[in-house]
């Protein structure tokens, strides 16, 4: 993608979705990085299909925050460096970010929240992730940070369960009905919990194998977290992007991240619940 001096030519990318042309979802979250980076190169490739698709929930965040938070999950371990840390050093050497105090103040709440230090019983395991729905499209400047840390167990036969999940969503000046936007992010965390574990289409024979909630798995009852903790953060005075899939993105890179450290297996595709999660 083409620079104008230190800035990215956000007039290059088009808004919504184009047949053979880069949608502006594609490049969500990707396109400027909160992370210090000092080169980067990212290419984005268009792939027709017979099967008509559309947006899952999040739209192109999700696709996007699971590969950013995954892979600088990969970077911290490569360095020998605790995630929260690593993200928060990365945040803060990074200048031309403009919500940059915002997130190591959502990254340092959400840390202390979750008791992010402390251990924990064997099988159990803790991730952390941040994202803030910023978009590429010109004009476009209203985000919604949030902030979360998952903890997880996984038995050693590879049975995944999600403990608990702490929260910091951005509140901007105000919020009309808090109550409401705290009924918002729990029902964000069954959803994106169900879309990490096992939400998967399968095409057999020209037709989708999945036909009802039998064969398509969500989360039941007594899949939630037993504890989810949402704290809300007074950012600069702002209107927020929105409440409505702000905090889905960050459960399956946070809980990727946690079952890394109980398995010792990294993964990089979704859903999770097929793959092999046993442990030694």
């Amino acid at each position: 993608m083409r620079t104008v001096g230190d800035r990215y030519d956000r007039s290059l990318i088009p808004v919504g979705t184009y047949k053979n042309m880069v949608s502006e979802q594609a490049v969500r979250g990707l396109h400027e990085l909160p992370y210090f980076v000092p080169t980067l190169y990212y290419d984005v490739h268009t792939r027709n299909s017979h099967v008509p698709v559309g947006f899952r929930r999040s739209t192109g965040s999700g696709v996007n925050v699971f590969y950013l938070e995954s892979f600088i999950d990969e970077l911290a371990h490569a360095a020998g460096k605790d995630p929260y840390q690593y993200r928060r050093e990365l945040v803060a050497r990074n200048a031309r970010f403009r919500d940059r105090d915002d997130w190591l103040k959502a990254l340092d709440m959400v840390a202390q929240m979750s008791g992010w230090d402390t251990p924990l019983p064997p099988g159990w395991g803790r991730g952390i992730a941040v994202d803030d729905r910023r978009r590429a499209a010109p004009g476009r400047t209203a985000t919604a940070l949030c902030a979360q840390v998952v903890t997880a167990s996984v038995s050693r036969a590879g049975l995944l369960r999600l403990e608990r999940v702490d929260v910091v969503f951005d509140e901007g000046f105000s919020f009309v009905n808090p109550l409401s936007v705290r009924k918002q992010i729990e029902g964000q965390i069954a959803w994106a919990f169900s879309d990490a574990k096992w939400q998967q289409i399968t095409i057999r024979d020209g037709g989708t194998v999945e036909g009802n909630f039998d064969t398509y798995q969500v989360a039941r009852m007594a899949d939630y977290p037993p504890q989810v903790n949402i704290h809300f953060l007074k950012t600069n005075n702002k209107w927020i992007s929105g409440v409505g899939e702000e905090a889905c993105p960050q459960i399956a890179p946070a809980l990727a991240q946690a079952i890394f450290k109980i398995t010792g297996k990294r993964l990089r595709s979704l859903p999770f619940g097929k793959q092999d999660l046993s442990w030694a």
